[in-house]
């Protein structure tokens, strides 16, 4: 692969605010792609096909399983999501850098098959803040929302595992240090193409 291609792998509890996050910083900054995930979970109101996920039936995601289409995919909160493997690996080979919004045990998989690739832990500031926020929503019923925050404590005792960490108190100070994390990996020497001539 292109050394100058980056794979950036984004994760958080569920709620924390990731995919805002990163909708921001998809939004001021046009080299950046997005890896538009797959998922046997329903389709919520607003949400389109192909732009926020691919749904697909549980039968068709087992079959793409079968057929190595995916670079990672897991069980959350009891459906499945899955990563693309073809657009991601062609952004890559193109130097493109492209964003996977993807929970934590996907980011594991991913980090496994690409140990250059960068990865973000975004966090609640609080488990108390982050059950008002899932409250907020109105998305979930009560037993899904007390399964998401026994999974929160679970999933922030891998933030070691990563190599930044975002805590999304305030959205605006979370965008620009997403921002300010994608610039500095840009700079690594690794990544650079740089040359003087005397």
């Amino acid at each position: 692969m292109n050394d100058k291609g980056m794979i950036v792998v984004v994760s958080s509890p569920s709620g924390t605010g990731r995919t805002t996050i990163i909708e921001r910083v998809l939004r001021e900054d046009s080299r950046l792609r997005y890896s538009t995930s797959v998922t046997t979970r329903p389709q919520r109101p607003g949400e389109k096909e192909g732009k926020d996920y691919f749904f697909v039936s549980e039968k068709e995601f087992k079959q793409r399983i079968e057929r190595g289409e995916f670079v990672e995919w897991a069980e959350v909160h009891g459906f499945m999501y899955a990563t693309p493997k073809a657009p991601l690996v062609e952004i890559v080979q193109q130097g493109g850098v492209i964003i996977l919004d993807i929970d934590i045990q996907g980011a594991m998989q991913v980090k496994e098959k690409f140990p250059h690739c960068v990865t973000i832990f975004v966090a609640p500031p609080s488990l108390e803040s982050l059950e008002q926020r899932l409250r907020n929503r109105g998305t979930d019923s009560e037993e899904l929302i007390k399964r998401k925050l026994q999974d929160a404590l679970r999933e922030t005792a891998k933030i070691p595992e990563y190599d930044y960490l975002i805590v999304n108190e305030d959205l605006d100070t979370a965008v620009r240090q997403l921002q300010a994390i994608l610039e500095a990996e840009r700079c690594r020497t690794k990544r650079a193409q740089y040359s003087i001539t005397a």
